[in-house]
């Protein structure tokens, strides 16, 4: 079940509920990665609204987006980055890494059975080549640097919580130029993410794949001890990959 908002609902080629022509090549991504019928490995839905921030899903959560029927093994939530905000107002990286706090200890409350996975704060850029930071006022505060900043405490807040799962998918969106390292040579592929915001179909289809990878994951750790997920400490970098594997 995945949760959020203009990313999550742009796996299913829509945006506020209505069908966006740019987006239609998403749709049989997600059949594809999310629907049993088409010969996924599991059914899941995206229940996604554009433009919505933390307490935005918050409400819906608390206000029947959630019905006593609905109960996967997994769930999955990405949101946060509107709380950034192209345009004001836009909340501190302290608040956005609350709201999100928040948002999961809902749904704890609502499912305590269940898994939950907390997705990074995608990257995203306001540079017109996708740069994560201004070349010209490299001083300058970027959302990018929020965004590090949010995703550095969901890591550390997720270490401490049972079946609760920090997942970095920043390395699927990020690329480094050659001979370059450090932020300064970071950028976002516009092939991934058209407007260096949402995902293009590749970029839903790397990070798709990734998912259920993962979820595959999280289903036989839990099948293999109660309790604490037991998944190798380093399980949450570069988009789950595991380095030593399941511990």
């Amino acid at each position: 079940m995945l949760l959020g908002d203009s990313i999550t609902e742009g796996w299913r080629g829509m945006s506020f509920g209505l069908p966006v022509p740019k987006k239609k090549p998403n749709v049989p991504v997600f059949e594809s990665l999310f629907d049993e019928r088409r010969g996924a490995d599991f059914q899941g839905l995206a229940l996604g609204i554009a433009g919505d921030r933390t307490y935005h899903l918050l409400w819906r959560m608390q206000n029947g987006e959630i019905p006593a029927n609905l109960q996967p093994s997994v769930w999955w939530i990405s949101i946060g980055t509107n709380d950034f905000g192209r345009d004001l107002p836009h909340c501190s990286p302290e608040v956005v890494l609350m709201g999100i706090i928040r948002v999961v200890e809902e749904m704890q409350k609502l499912r305590p059975g269940s898994t939950i996975v907390v997705n990074s704060v995608l990257p995203r850029s306001e540079d017109i080549n996708g740069r994560l930071v201004d070349s010209k006022h490299p001083d300058h505060l970027t959302v990018w640097q929020g965004i590090l900043e949010v995703n550095r405490g969901l890591r550390i807040y997720c270490s401490k919580l049972r079946n609760v799962v920090y997942y970095d998918a920043t390395s699927i969106f990020v690329r480094q130029d050659e001979g370059t390292k450090g932020v300064d040579g970071m950028f976002i592929p516009k092939e991934l993410m058209y407007d260096f915001l949402h995902p293009t179909a590749e970029g839903y289809k790397k990070w798709g794949d990734e998912i259920i990878s993962s979820i595959h994951d999280l289903i036989e750790a839990s099948q293999s001890e109660k309790g604490r997920l037991p998944l190798s400490a380093t399980w949450w970098e570069r988009g789950g990959e595991k380095k030593g594997g399941s511990s």
